[in-house]
């Protein structure tokens, strides 16, 4: 029911889609998508530090990631208190 919920408000065949899952670093996380869980490539967390950091507001230094969107409200909630 939920599948493509993020990118789908940008169109079917995105072309900035398309490009960005056509660059060397997205066909790595595709095609090694099942070893994250468990063995991470070594530049996992610093490739993920660098995206989110790149789009976050200004003063924010650190990102904390959640299994989803209810988990990343209650620790927001947690860390505020």
């Amino acid at each position: 029911m939920y599948c493509q919920i993020s990118s789908l408000p940008l169109g079917y065949n995105s072309k900035a889609l398309i490009d960005a899952a056509s660059s060397p670093e997205m066909i790595q996380v595709i095609v090694n998508r099942p070893a994250l869980g468990v063995q991470p490539h070594g530049k996992w967390a610093k490739t993920l530090e660098d995206a989110f950091l790149s789009v976050a507001p200004k003063g924010l230094t650190q990102v904390f990631t959640a299994m989803c969107g209810t988990c990343s409200n209650e620790t927001a909630y947690k860390v505020k208190a």
